[in-house]
């Protein structure tokens, strides 16, 4: 079982692979099971290949216990045991959790990543009443304790922790799925979702309750609402329907000044126009704690909520030529608003094999109509030799499945990621073929160091109805974008850390120079190593983030490394990822020196 899951099973799963419900809800691999079943694999490998096995300690253990990896830090608690308790009477009925508390505590602050997942709070404050929230908000201000918030627990960079202050964890009562509400009869249609779910939970919903408009959502079950939402929201339906926060009409939040405060489209008030303009796209933990928003819905082009849905595959190298020619006619097409077409590289395993694995290119086909209309739309892309397999499905069925990066615990993966955002025709045949020889690459040097270690490279597919929204008419800047990018790399030893960021860096430096003006990147995946990070989310909106930080933020309550700065804040020294070496940056916060990180994701 631990081979399937780990190794039998590509990064990024669909329903139309096979191995979907193979790898759905699959146990928690136990560490020590995993490092001697990869001792077991680098030994065959050895035999096989007569090559050098990779170097480590012979006491090396994948685990924290390694020498050479960042030791487990000591949080020292920023909250004293009285503090707990009068932060306890503050929120009762609401429960705070410790780290006396064992499993329920463990299971609140579990994060899928490693490389982050080493800070602890002291305390987990779990509430579904913003009055609540607020005066959590208020306490910590009084005692200037840092706090976080967390839902799916998918923040990229670890944000959603902190090490020694106090967690809001959103996903319970009727800030989780309990107080979803769907309005039919208001025009437009609407539905009103509680910041604490999971795109799961409003995907069950519309099924369960037969609705088959459609909610501009994250594909991956697990992604938080909230994260989702703040960042843009990029969807596969969003070349037809919009960003996520194009479909915002109203949301509520509590303010650093501990007060709930509704905005809306329709607000006068010049304050609340920018908290509004400020919360669609200007990202999570910069501004408030996200409670609740409402969203237009849709209908399909199917009343019926069907879409066509599916996968065009390529074996590389046996079938680059012609993979290159069908992402010739990729680039330069103009496709109709109804269909999306993103495209991933990742590896599987050979037809026939156990254990050899070969890269396979992708198309990610949705459609938004009959299955028929599809096939016929995309016949200038299936015309080259590849796999085709479509069908129609319920568009809350398209869904993903990201091997590695669950936010379940114990957790055996390190991860890492480059976040690109490239504009219309971006993807000429140089690109292209850069983007293969980087995966060839990845893929050699993880065989050398950690056969088990995984990466792929996606992109997201928007433009048409995402460009007729103004750069400045919300803080989502790159309207301009067409593809939402990002690699990845996950391995499972620390001691090779250095080696997979410094790879993660070649990406970039392969392929920063393509995207828009030479450094856009989508603030939902973020990275903790971009050097000019407010550029690069935020391009010409930054100023007036910071202008609005200033207004509802004035002492910098909700701060981390790459929070929206105060207006005249200098980046060098006061947040990581500017002036830092990459590998500098990962090993501060490996050793937890931080206290400053507050997200909503």
């Amino acid at each position: 079982m631990i081979l399937n899951t780990i190794t039998q099973t590509p990064v990024f799963v669909t329903p139309l692979h096979k191995e979907f419900n193979q790898c759905q809800d699959h146990p928690v691999r136990d560490e020590v099971g995993l490092v001697l079943v990869q001792r077991l694999v680098e030994l065959i490998m050895l035999l096989i290949t007569q090559a050098p096995a990779p170097k480590h300690d012979r006491e090396s253990t994948y685990t924290r216990q390694d020498k050479n990896c960042a030791p487990t830090p000591t949080c020292v608690p920023a909250i004293t045991p009285e503090q707990v308790k009068e932060l306890r009477d503050l929120v009762a009925p609401g429960i705070v959790l410790t780290p006396e508390d064992g499993d329920k505590y463990g299971d609140v602050v579990c994060i899928g990543n490693l490389l982050y997942a080493r800070k602890r709070p002291s305390a987990v404050v779990i509430t579904d009443e913003a009055e609540k929230l607020g005066a959590t908000v208020k306490f910590a201000r009084k005692y200037n304790i840092e706090f976080t918030v967390k839902n799916g627990g998918h923040s990229y960079a670890g944000y959603c922790l902190n090490c020694g202050g106090i967690l809001v964890f959103m996903n319970t009562g009727k800030f989780g799925p309990d107080g979803i509400k769907v309005d039919l009869q208001g025009s437009p249609k609407t539905v009103t979702i509680p910041a604490g779910c999971l795109w799961s939970d409003v995907h069950d919903y519309f099924r369960r309750n037969t609705l088959n408009q459609m909610v501009i959502g994250g594909r991956c079950p697990t992604v938080g609402v909230s994260g989702f939402i703040l960042g843009g929201g990029v969807s596969p339906f969003s070349r037809r329907y919009g960003l996520g926060i194009d479909t915002i009409l109203k949301a509520n939040v509590v303010t650093a000044s501990g007060d709930y405060v509704e905005v809306s489209r329709e607000d006068t008030d010049p304050k609340k126009k920018d908290l509004f303009w400020a919360l669609r796209g200007g990202g999570g933990g910069n501004f408030g704690i996200l409670t609740e928003f409402t969203v237009q819905i849709h209908d399909l082009a199917h009343k019926d909520g069907t879409v066509a849905y599916g996968l065009l595959t390529w074996e590389l190298p046996s079938q680059q030529s012609q993979f290159e020619k069908m992402m010739r006619v990729y680039n330069l097409e103009n496709w109709p608003d109804k269909l999306a077409l993103d495209v991933i590289w990742q590896y599987k395993l050979k037809k026939g094999s156990n254990w050899m694995q070969t890269l396979v290119a992708e198309v990610i086909v949705i459609y938004d109509g009959s299955l028929g209309e599809c096939l016929k739309v995309i016949e200038p892309l299936t015309r080259f030799a590849c796999h085709i397999h479509i069908d129609s499905m319920k568009w809350w069925d398209v869904v993903v499945i990201e091997q590695g990066f669950e936010p379940k615990c114990p957790t055996n993966f390190y991860s890492h990621w480059a976040s690109l955002v490239f504009g219309q025709g971006a993807m000429t045949e140089a690109v292209v073929s850069e983007i293969t020889k980087l995966m060839e690459e990845s893929r050699e040097l993880l065989d050398q160091y950690n056969p088990f270690g995984k990466s792929h490279l996606l992109w997201v597919h928007i433009g048409e109805e995402t460009a007729k929204v103004s750069a400045k008419d919300t803080a989502f800047f790159w309207r301009d974008g067409v593809y939402v990018c990002y690699f990845k790399i996950q391995w499972t030893r620390c001691t090779i850390t250095e080696e997979m960021i410094k790879f993660v860096d070649k990406v970039k430096e392969k392929l920063v120079p393509h995207t828009i003006q030479g450094k856009a990147a989508y603030v939902n995946f973020v990275d903790r190593t971009i050097p000019n990070w407010q550029q690069a989310y935020y391009g010409d909106n930054y100023p007036r983030l910071q202008e609005i930080k200033k207004e509802w933020d004035p002492d910098n309550l909700f701060k981390f490394e790459q929070s929206i700065e105060l207006p005249g804040a200098t980046a060098a020294g006061t947040q990581m990822g500017t002036e830092e070496v990459p590998e500098g940056a990962i090993k501060r916060q490996a050793v937890c020196t931080s206290l400053s990180d507050v997200n909503v994701r």
